[in-house]
């Protein structure tokens, strides 16, 4: 039987309402966890920077010790314009120094291993650990410094800490009311607004009977309608993997979404799996197969592909800019895991694929947010956070849920 893990932790109700997309800190708010990190522990959290770092000198995402040594992470500004991040993982003296810059608005993951390896991206630092925190002020703060200085203007979805592979702390933004918290899920614990003013709080995931889960995966002909029309205002996020890669020369299988009108040649949007591991991408104009375009995958492993009007990118990286993009808007949905091929129906050649969830936006603004998961019905599908609709593949195809979150 599947436990939903929103109303059910240890045999015993959760003590928040819902878990929620993130929060928002505008500058006054922040979390104490409770936890004082050790020689060992690695980190990741996933961020987004709402105000930019230009404008406020230092922004503090964690923060841990007072003394010599520290635990610390920061987006800032240096004084001669070079904007950066700065590390220390239980460092002493300066900073170590990434020149690179972190945009607003724009979702980033950060890992630090036990190491002191942080990497953002492609981009990598290291900052060699020497000795435990010292000082009086131990405990982890987020979207604070432990000196009571740079306040992170931005949003936090997920944090943790692990040592030795052991989970020590694993922090997700949920609701009670209409209060934000970080809920950690090793102690069962909610940790609230340590500051002043209110956290900003993101959409709610799922609905009471919904169970989340990783992935959810269309073995043959499952797919999604979005309901959403082709548009050159429209940009799309999604992390997948390729459960089978087309041998060169099978065109049987590969379409993975979009929405155009076959009889007109290159009008909609499509992306679509060519040839043996390789990436292929049409937004108006086909431009598989373009040098800088095509790359290796592997086989079960998940990647983030971001597409808007000017650009293609891989976890993060820009693999191919559009030079030409004359799009014809159809007046077919676009549909995802397949592709939705206009007057001649849905695409034969459906790409196998995991997703674990698909974005869409409309400019600046989120118009679907699906989430892979399973409804009260125990239909598998995707829930969109932005209309709050249930999504299953309109043929009666099945997809397959992957493991419970």
């Amino acid at each position: 039987m599947m436990i939903n893990r929103r109303r059910v932790y240890g045999g015993k109700k959760l003590p928040y309402d819902a878990e929620i997309e993130y929060l928002r800190g505008t500058g006054t708010q922040y979390i104490d966890t409770g936890y004082t990190p050790v020689i060992g522990d690695s980190i990741y959290c996933e961020f987004m920077l709402d105000v930019a770092a230009s404008t406020i000198y230092h922004q503090a995402l964690y923060s841990a010790g007072t003394g010599n040594y520290q635990v610390i992470f920061l987006i800032a500004q240096t004084p001669n314009g070079i904007s950066g991040v700065y590390i220390k993982h239980f460092a002493s003296g300066a900073a170590a120094i990434l020149n690179y810059y972190t945009s607003v608005n724009t979702w980033y993951t950060l890992t630090v291993t036990s190491a002191g390896v942080s990497t953002i991206g492609n981009h990598t630092i290291t900052s060699n650990p020497k000795a435990e925190i010292d000082g009086n002020e131990k405990t982890l703060w987020l979207w604070k410094r432990r000196n009571n200085t740079s306040p992170f203007n931005g949003r936090i979805r997920r944090f943790y800490i692990k040592n030795n592979g052991v989970m020590k702390l694993d922090l997700i933004p949920v609701r009670k009311g209409t209060t934000g918290y970080m809920y950690d899920k090793v102690s069962g614990k909610l940790f609230g607004n340590a500051g002043t003013g209110e956290f900003i709080l993101g959409l709610d995931l799922l609905p009471s009977g919904y169970t989340q889960v990783e992935y959810i995966e269309n073995t043959r002909d499952a797919y999604i309608d979005t309901g959403v029309k082709p548009s050159l205002s429209l940009a799309f996020e999604f992390n997948i993997a390729c459960t089978k890669y087309i041998p060169a020369g099978d065109m049987t299988e590969h379409s993975v979404m979009g929405s155009r009108n076959q009889n007109s040649g290159n009008s909609g949007i499509a992306i679509w799996i060519t040839t043996s591991s390789l990436w292929s991408y049409s937004y108006g104009n086909r431009l598989g197969d373009v040098s800088g375009i095509s790359q290796s995958l592997s086989t079960n492993v998940f990647y983030t592909f971001e597409q808007d009007k000017n650009s293609i990118k891989r976890d993060g990286n820009v693999l191919g800019v559009f030079n030409s993009r004359n799009l014809t808007e159809t007046s077919y949905n676009i549909t995802i895991f397949n592709l939705n091929d206009g007057s001649a129906g849905m695409d034969n050649r459906i790409a196998k694929i995991k997703a674990k969830y698909w974005v869409i936006k409309d400019g600046d603004t989120i118009i679907r947010n699906y989430i892979p998961c399973i409804n009260p019905n125990n239909v598998v599908g995707m829930y969109d956070t932005v209309e709050g609709k249930f999504y299953s593949s309109p043929n009666g195809a099945a997809f397959v849920a992957g493991p419970v979150v």
